[in-house]
């Protein structure tokens, strides 16, 4: 799941869609594994409830043999240095004020202390996924200790434009993957994986967003490039992608079919050979009809949960629970409807 940007009905539509919550919001995945490639926050109005959903559901997962993995990325560490640029003005209302979402995010609140411990990157089964990509350079360190050094940058006051969060080609905002020339992209991918060992084959990124809002491949379907611009607030393309235990890899995203009716959009990216080495291929499966609004619902406390309101029970209060979507959307966003260079710079 690629950069969500503070969009809880998308968030909830394409999680609703694929089944990994159910009608409640909660989770419905059994033993599966998700992970969430980071940015959950700003430039929509939702970060507070999703930080708190996604800790429900990391919860809910473990106790189903599970896993709900969220990923640092580059916009994470931005709100504890007080880079607030991006920050929709409808998600400060949701804190309660500005006061009260700096101290959210401060090392003793809610929403600080749980992204201060999220992981860089993880390998599962034989793919890395990571916010903008690994190169060499940190595969070297190994994952234990890039975790590691990222939670211990964390907790600085500063951003030190030389360390591995902040480093423009460190693992939270490198674009040469996904925007450099395709031979010399290809050959630092395929030394990462030599460093890193442990069979890895393959990379999955968000972070730059993928014009269309389609999920696209490089160096033969071995470098996945997953962000859509889910958001309302930038292109609205809510995508998950699925991978396999007979190495496939199939997309499945949100479109309007023909008659103006939601369908979920399914697309193989990629199998694996008899040899077990990938294959990059493009084959369309049947759209399947959905409701448009799954999901919608329970976001906004209008079905069985209420997880808007449900966050005063786990962070002892703190108001802005009860606002709408619809609300916060009159406000206006930062990067909505726009895709230009300043929107795509983080």
């Amino acid at each position: 799941m690629g950069d969500i940007h503070s969009d809880g009905r998308n968030a909830a539509k394409i999680l609703s869609l694929a089944k990994i919550v159910d009608e409640r919001g909660s989770w419905n995945a059994g033993d599966a594994i998700v992970v969430q490639l980071g940015d959950v926050v700003d430039r929509g109005p939702d970060t507070k409830v999703l930080y708190a959903w996604f800790r429900k559901l990391r919860k809910e997962a473990e106790d189903a043999g599970g896993r709900f993995i969220q990923l640092l990325g580059n916009h994470e560490p931005m709100q504890t240095v007080g880079m607030l640029d991006y920050v929709h003005p409808a998600d400060t209302v949701a804190y309660g004020g500005a006061k009260q979402r700096a101290q959210a995010f401060s090392e003793t609140g809610a929403d600080g202390k749980y992204i201060r411990n999220l992981d860089t990157a993880v390998i599962i089964n034989q793919t890395l996924f990571v916010h903008a990509g690994l190169t060499p350079k940190f595969a070297q360190m190994g994952l234990q200790k890039v975790n590691a050094e990222s939670r211990r940058v964390l907790k600085e006051a500063h951003a030190n434009f030389q360390n591995i969060l902040w480093d423009p080609n460190g693992p939270l905002w490198n674009r040469h993957y996904s925007m450099g020339p395709a031979e010399s992209a290809c050959a630092e991918l395929e030394e990462t994986f030599r460093i890193l060992g442990s069979g890895v084959k393959r990379m999955i990124v968000g972070h730059t967003i993928q014009e269309g809002g389609q999920v696209r491949t490089r160096c033969d379907g071995k470098l996945i490039l997953a962000d859509t611009g889910a958001s309302r607030f930038i292109q609205n393309r809510p995508t998950l992608v699925e991978f396999f235990a007979d190495g496939s890899v199939k997309e499945l995203s949100i479109r309007m079919g023909p008659d103006s009716r939601a369908v979920l959009h399914s697309r193989v990216l990629s199998v694996s050979d008899d040899a077990d080495e990938l294959v990059e291929v493009e084959e369309l499966l049947p759209d399947e009809p959905v409701d448009s609004e799954m999901g919608a619902s329970f976001f906004d406390g209008e079905g069985d949960i209420d997880l808007l309101g449900a966050l005063d029970s786990e962070e002892g209060g703190g108001g802005g629970g009860g606002r709408t979507t619809e609300e916060a959307e009159q406000t206006g966003g930062v990067c909505e409807g726009r895709n230009d260079d300043r929107c795509l710079e983080l």
